[in-house]
């Protein structure tokens, strides 16, 4: 769930190594090309297993020296839930998020990213209004990588390419298989936690 852009600074090509590496998560890529939606944004993607990754954004105008700017908030976690869920989720906290004191209309949630119909069907929402984008309409553009990633370059944002790994929600589905058990050392044994066997990438894993 984890955009990469690697900013290439001028420079001989075996110094690309020390190239500054920028991780950007897929949803906020999402969200970002939605920047001038004044309301609150959803970014989604399928999951499979009948769940979507999830995150809520808004929006700040920002005006410098006569330049127009959109600063995004992320206002959640990073989420993975099954549609139902989510749209709950939602629901209990826009108001909270964008709500208005003596106001009782919240602005229309923009849903936006990579879903199925069941999937579009089960987000949809009365009060306040859901919107749905296209498919198209949705599409990741690399320009939007890339203004996110210089963004969290200019502001001393970066990664250690040695530690920067994808973002998993879901404890990964690995195996070990008993023919390989010889190779890993140890006469085959596994540390094991209830029926899985850990290694230390699934420990690392979870971050949420």
């Amino acid at each position: 769930m984890v955009c990469v852009s690697r900013l290439q600074l001028p420079s001989p090509w075996h110094l690309l190594s020390i190239s500054p590496l920028v991780g950007v998560s897929t949803l906020d890529v999402i969200a970002a090309q939605q920047q001038q939606w004044r309301g609150p944004i959803c970014a989604v993607m399928e999951a499979g297993r009948g769940e979507l990754y999830a995150a809520c954004y808004q929006f700040d105008e920002v005006v410098e020296a006569g330049q127009l700017s959109y600063a995004m908030q992320r206002l959640s976690d990073y989420l993975l839930e099954a549609p139902a869920q989510l749209k709950e989720y939602v629901l209990a906290h826009v108001s909270e998020w964008v709500g208005v004191p003596g106001e009782r209309a919240l602005p229309p949630v923009l849903f936006c990213g990579e879903m199925s119909e069941a999937s579009r069907a089960a987000l949809s929402v009365q009060q306040p209004e859901g919107l749905f984008l296209t498919a198209l309409q949705s599409t990741r553009h690399a320009v939007t990588l890339a203004a996110l990633a210089f963004s969290r370059f200019h502001r001393g944002i970066v990664d250690d390419p040695l530690l920067l790994e994808p973002l998993y929600l879901r404890r990964p589905s690995i195996t070990t298989s008993a023919r390989k058990q010889p190779l890993l050392g140890g006469g085959g044994k596994m540390h094991r936690s209830g029926d899985l066997a850990q290694t230390e990438r699934e420990e690392g894993a979870l971050h949420y």
